[in-house]
């Protein structure tokens, strides 16, 4: 088995992020985050069609016969593909070593024929688009295309003309090395990684899922030899073979996908109740200084006036009005962030539309936009994740305005809270500040959503948590 085609599902930005990113050594010198966009799929759609004109190029009639050879390989590829496995947050399926086979008993022209196939089908069955489905065609193009040249300086044109040993031992290498330029071509999508984090990523994803390839490998060399070594049914058989041991890997990868989603969620609760007693302990210090530099010093104040004022100081007694007023506004101000008013009485709407207004505190321009025919299957959870999402947001940010967006989509609801100030990096850890929006993010994972943040050095930053309703 090998990685499969859909690079957004090989590897997370979570576990780029756990494995120690540290692809950001010259942030200043790289063009905004939208202009490296646009550049990216510039650069990847330039490769495709170098891809195309050099396949066109090196294709010869005899590469496409036997037709019988071809169309078995292409069928197989095709159903591996609409059986593909997550393990360990890979895809596995064996339609890379049904074009590995078509590199080495046919040619690289038909390899990348066959391997756009499978990037077409992935492209239906999984609704990849965009960026995601022109990396996949790089990939799948100039992988088996490379390959498959290089094959054909290896062994010859004819590969009838290698040795039956020769055969098996250039199927495994070709199938070995495929796989990890795969794997690296799908990591390196997210980010520059350091030799650390990418060592780290080799460790715990792509390693686990080596010996299920191994397996899958050995077979498509047995293919190989039996298709030289006996015919064309015989090749048919093992690449039955092959294909059925996938049915056994996917009962193997259910079960250990299921077993680490319970680990994973456990430590998750685990350090959720860690950061979320830390957050209740920095939350009441935060709330003691507070009452001790605003609202203490203006009662002290406050008492001094009145002091004074019996002493005959007229003005006193007017000093000391306004500092009361002052100091039972801001006791107001505490008591309404200490304890809101129940969701259930005032509506998601308006709780988030006071909670932004509170804490940006006329610091900052805000403006919130909620969808009002929006249902939240729990409102105190959007609630309490979008004001630790705006209190982030206006203590680290350095923004002139924000704004707040909760919209309903396909299957749950979407909050958005958005910046136009200094950005950060998202891949960095925690401790260093941001320890609010790891707690969020947490909290959005163990309720069975997702919280995605797109940021950079100088760009803003924006951060999408979506929520389930069922």
């Amino acid at each position: 088995m090998s990685v499969g085609g859909e690079s957004a599902a090989v590897v997370s930005p979570e576990q780029i992020a756990s494995a120690g990113w540290q692809g950001r050594p010259f942030p200043l010198l790289l063009p905004p985050l939208p202009r490296r966009r646009l550049l990216g799929r510039a650069a990847m759609v330039a490769v495709v069609l170098v891809d195309a004109v050099l396949t066109v190029q090196l294709s010869k009639g005899s590469d496409w016969e036997p037709l019988a050879l071809l169309g078995l390989l292409a069928v197989a590829a095709a159903i591996s593909e609409l059986g593909t496995i997550a393990v360990s947050e890979l895809r596995v399926s064996s339609s890379i070593l049904a074009v590995v086979l078509a590199m080495v008993l046919l040619g690289p022209a038909p390899a990348v024929a066959i391997a756009t196939v499978t990037v077409g089908i992935e492209s239906v069955v999984r609704g990849v688009r965009g960026s995601l489905l022109l990396l996949n065609f790089v990939n799948y193009a100039t992988l088996p295309l490379l390959g498959g040249w290089l094959v054909e300086r290896l062994i010859g044109a004819d590969p009838a003309a290698a040795g039956e040993l020769e055969l098996v031992v250039v199927v495994l290498s070709t199938a070995l090395v495929v796989s990890l330029l795969s794997f690296l071509v799908a990591t390196l999508r997210w980010a520059p990684l350091s030799p650390r984090a990418l060592g780290a990523l080799l460790r715990d994803v792509f390693l686990p899922i080596e010996p299920y390839f191994l397996v899958g490998a050995a077979l498509a060399a047995a293919a190989a030899h039996a298709y030289r070594t006996v015919d064309l049914a015989a090749m048919t058989a093992v690449l039955a073979l092959l294909l059925a041991s996938e049915l056994l890997l996917r009962g193997v990868a259910v079960g250990h996908a299921r077993a680490a989603s319970i680990r994973e969620l456990t430590a998750q609760r685990s350090r959720l109740l860690g950061e979320a007693l830390t957050a209740e302990e920095r939350e009441r210090q935060r709330l003691a200084a507070y009452l001790h530099d605003e609202p203490l010093q203006l009662l002290l104040a406050a008492r001094q006036d009145l002091h004074d004022a019996a002493l005959g100081d007229a003005a006193a007694l007017r000093n000391a009005e306004e500092r009361l007023g002052a100091a039972i506004g801001d006791l107001r101000r505490t008591l309404a962030h200490v304890h809101p008013l129940p969701l259930e009485q005032i509506g998601l709407g308006p709780a988030l539309q006071a909670v932004t207004r509170q804490l940006c505190h006329g610091r900052l321009e805000h403006h919130v936009s909620v969808d009002p025919e929006l249902r939240a299957r729990d409102e105190g959870l959007v609630y309490s994740v979008a004001r630790e999402l705006i209190g982030n947001a206006v203590k680290h940010s350095g923004a002139g305005r924000l704004d707040v967006a909760l919209r309903a989509v396909e299957g749950g609801v979407c909050l958005e809270v958005s910046d136009d100030g200094v950005g950060f990096d998202p891949g960095e850890p925690a401790a260093t500040g941001h320890v609010g929006l790891a707690l969020a993010a947490l909290r959005v994972r163990v309720a069975g959503g997702e919280l995605a943040v797109d940021s950079g050095a100088g760009v803003g930053s924006r951060v999408r948590a979506t929520l389930p309703l069922d």
